[in-house]
């Protein structure tokens, strides 16, 4: 694999994450559930081998979703990379062969999607050359469309379906 490709964990600070997702009904717990699921995430990526970054290492998360979303991939596209594998930390059925798969897709020109069952994405890899900015900005994130929207706006490139 090269090194050109990184994965980066998209999630927001977990007192923000706590104050939008209630996992537990006790404040402490819901953080703590929500700190377990970040590191989830993070260590399966980091069993790929590829560089791992945190969108709370990169920007400030403020703004709309799709807002810091855009902002933290153009964070890690001026890093040097040209691949790029973005998931969240509701994702704790991932793995690093899904990764691993996923990267050899991207590499190999493909936008990479795995859908939800609720209508949004756990996974989007994308390339520097397939990123817009501002069409990434406005699609309708965090709603039953998202799937679907960026299976449109990536219809002119081959996209690669991944599990459910």
């Amino acid at each position: 694999m090269s090194v050109t490709t990184a994965i980066l964990v998209f999630a927001r600070p977990i007192a923000q994450d706590a104050a939008r997702k209630q996992l537990s009904v006790h404040a402490d717990t819901n953080r703590h559930a929500l700190h377990l699921l970040n590191e989830r995430v993070r260590q399966t990526a980091q069993q790929t081998g590829f560089p791992v970054l945190s969108s709370t290492d990169l920007i400030p998360h403020s703004g709309s979703f799709g807002g810091q979303l855009s902002e933290a991939i153009q964070a890690v596209f001026g890093r040097g990379f040209d691949q790029l594998l973005v998931v969240g930390n509701d994702c704790p059925a991932l793995t690093a062969a899904d990764l691993t798969n996923a990267a050899t897709e991207l590499q190999a020109g493909r936008v990479v999607i795995g859908p939800d069952n609720r209508g949004g994405v756990y996974l989007l890899g994308l390339s520097r050359t397939q990123f817009e900015a501002d069409a990434l900005r406005e699609l309708p994130w965090q709603t039953n469309q998202l799937h679907q929207a960026i299976c449109a706006q990536f219809a002119a490139h081959t996209v690669l379906p991944l599990r459910a």
